[in-house]
């Protein structure tokens, strides 16, 4: 079946309109098998790695940042497969723009002693009744 349409589409699209329409399978060859997507956009007659280089910025990017779904992984991996530098570098990135954003940092005198106390203890006795 995408092997059929991969053939149409190259008859009917040319040029950017055949690399976009490219991407958008991306998530649909996926799930199917990791890796088809190469094997689709070659009977398209495109490169991968040339699509990566010239449509990471504004297209492909959106994986790493996780608007991809349930596939996440197994689109990774074939984005990692033709352009692994940069999807680890932007990876890198998105990891930490998202640890500034966690309050991980701002854990309170009392947190942190509760933390530290033996399982079965209480942290502050003064709420026992005497």
């Amino acid at each position: 079946m995408l092997r059929f349409l991969s053939c149409a589409l190259k008859e009917r699209l040319e040029g950017e309109d055949l690399e976009l329409a490219a991407l958008e399978l991306l998530p649909v060859t996926i799930c199917r098998r990791p890796h088809y997507w190469l094997t689709v956009v070659q009977l398209m007659g495109l490169r991968p790695d040339k699509i990566m280089q010239k449509h990471w910025k504004l297209r492909l990017s959106k994986y790493v940042q996780g608007d991809c779904g349930t596939h996440r992984e197994a689109i990774l991996e074939t984005l990692c497969f033709l352009h692994g530098e940069v999807v680890v570098e932007s990876l890198v990135k998105t990891f930490k723009d998202s640890m500034k954003e966690i309050d991980c940092k701002k854990v309170t005198r009392d947190e942190y002693f509760i933390y530290h106390t033996p399982e079965g203890q209480l942290y502050d006795n003064s709420v026992l009744e005497t």
